[in-house]
């Protein structure tokens, strides 16, 4: 999937969250290399999401807790 098209993915918790990163860090599709980015760097809730190449900004940087 090339920069700019969007997929739609579901995900669905089970049970409590087993990774805590503390930190912002990126999260990159390990066979693709694109990131997880917050389209136009949004930060509330229900906002899009989307796999982007990789440019190290802070719509790529996530917290997970």
């Amino acid at each position: 999937m090339s920069p700019g098209r969007a997929r739609t993915v579901g995900l669905t918790p089970s049970g409590e969250p087993r990774v805590s990163v503390p930190t912002p860090d990126e999260i990159r599709n390990r066979h693709g290399g694109l990131c997880l980015d917050a389209c136009v760097w949004a930060t509330s809730a229900g906002s899009e999401v989307r796999q982007w190449t990789r440019s190290n900004g802070n719509a790529q940087h996530w917290r997970i807790s």
